[in-house]
């Protein structure tokens, strides 16, 4: 009697399929053995900042120049698009003679807007969202706001200096300074760009305003004393790396009570979500090292 062969069919179907998830195991354990080697060489550096303590900034409304601008903005007139064309550098240094009917109709359209936005310039301290509720979806709302605002402030500036008073267009010069040190305080990068766009901004304006003859040295010496304590509201550029989204953000969702679902829902299923999950705190901590 003869006897039956073995069925090999099953290993020669599947042979190809065994070899792959073999290789695929391979090469998972390659890349956690990496890892670990890797990591072991990194120092367990702790956080950097009192997270808790930067996420919450004390300030009160009154001393708060967003409450201003915010009612500023939500009591301002857009210009027409004539006047969006009109607006332009070009223009604007050549003097308020050089400014066209519909810019100066669109700068009176505004007088309840250009007042909230002085008093703003004046306050302290700008806080347009608390750090610790900064997400990836948070709009630079403040910054985007003085983005418009300053225009005005600078066709009033114009105005104002055309008609002699020298000391009054430096004070809507000098409002715009202190506008674009308010934008870049207690907010991320952009926050920060924007300030620096409105710094590009005006800054030629006024030293066209300071070449003027009809601005003498007591003026002159004044606006420089106004220029150094406006310097010195800029913020630290450890600040905006603090609190710019994802680094902020991250470090205070990857806290040891916090979990992946809520990092996930913070971060509104960003591309970033799967990378963001696969580095260890060691690495965390190492890329917040120097940010005090």
């Amino acid at each position: 009697m003869s006897v039956p062969k073995k069925n090999n069919g099953f290993a020669a179907r599947h042979r190809s399929k065994i070899i792959v998830l073999s290789l695929s195991a391979v090469l998972l354990l390659a890349f956690v053995a990496f890892r670990t080697f890797r990591r072991a060489e990194l120092p367990d550096i702790p956080v950097p900042f009192d997270v808790a303590h930067f996420g919450h900034v004390p300030i009160t409304p009154a001393d708060n120049a967003a409450e201003f601008y915010r009612e500023a903005y939500a009591v301002f007139d857009p210009r027409s698009a004539a006047a969006s064309q009109q607006l332009t550098m070009e223009v604007l240094l050549q003097g308020w003679k050089a400014v066209p009917p519909e810019l100066r109709a669109w700068l009176e359209q505004n007088r309840a807007t250009l007042d909230l936005f002085h008093q703003g310039s004046e306050q302290p301290d700008a806080l347009d969202c608390q750090p610790s509720e900064m997400k990836l979806t948070t709009p630079p709302t403040m910054a985007h706001d003085l983005r418009e605002l300053i225009r005005l402030a600078h066709l009033e500036a114009l105005r104002v200096e055309d008609a002699g008073d020298l000391a009054g267009a430096w004070g809507w010069y000098r409002a715009v300074l202190r506008a674009c040190r308010h934008a870049g305080m207690h907010g991320g990068a952009i926050e920060r760009l924007v300030g620096i766009a409105i710094y590009g901004w005006i800054m030629e304006p006024i030293v066209r305003w300071a070449a003027s003859p009809a601005v003498d040295a007591t003026l002159l010496r004044a606006a420089l004393v106004d220029v150094k304590a406006i310097n010195k509201l800029t913020v630290l550029p450890s600040g905006p790396l603090k609190i710019q989204r994802p680094a902020f953000g991250l470090r205070m969702l990857f806290s040891e009570s916090t979990g992946r679902d809520k990092l996930r829902a913070s971060l509104g299923g960003h591309k970033e979500v799967n990378r963001c999950l696969i580095v260890g705190r060691k690495e965390r901590s190492l890329c917040g090292c120097n940010w005090t």
